[in-house]
């Protein structure tokens, strides 16, 4: 998985869980191992554009990132 750097644990857990579930539905694997891969907003785009870029994504993602 790839998801934006500091993204909600909440948020990880609930989509690791469903994912885990649908692959498990899907392929009856015995063991099923997800790797998470953080991105800063500045090294990811989308349709061309910079997520960085996108100010609203950006000013939202400030807002749930804890002081390092």
């Amino acid at each position: 998985m790839h998801v934006p750097e500091g993204a909600d644990p909440d948020a990880k857990r609930t989509m690791l869980k469903k994912i885990n579930a649908a692959v498990t539905e899907a392929y009856r694997l015995p063991d099923f191992m997800t790797f998470i891969h953080e991105h800063a907003l500045d090294l990811v785009a989308l349709d061309g554009g910079l997520l960085a870029d996108d100010q609203q994504r950006a000013e939202t993602r400030q807002r749930s990132t804890p002081d390092r």
